[in-house]
């Protein structure tokens, strides 16, 4: 049963082919978008901060920023609570 000179196992080759260069491609540009944003975290921060104390609106603001400011808070506490911990663990306190 061969269709424009192609089995079914070959078409499923290829679009697993297909398919795996696009997972590959998208997870670079995920990739590439974390790493803007942890490298221009505070720029996004005071961004961020300087669209809330602006006159627009501020609704639409905070849906906007919300979850910059809580990724960027996630962080740091994540951060804060590794060190607590280490400290705990290795008897220093």
């Amino acid at each position: 049963m061969k269709k424009n000179g192609t089995t079914p196992l070959e078409r499923l080759i290829a679009d697993r082919a297909r398919l795996s260069e696009e997972c590959r491609r998208q997870e670079r540009q995920l990739d590439d978008a974390l790493a803007y944003m942890h490298d221009h975290s505070g720029r996004l921060l005071l961004s961020a901060l300087s669209l809330l104390l602006s006159p627009v609106s501020s609704s639409a603001v905070w849906h906007i920023a919300k979850p910059v400011l809580v990724t960027w808070g996630m962080g740091k506490a994540q951060s804060l609570l590794l060190r607590w911990v280490k400290r705990v663990i290795s008897g220093r306190r």
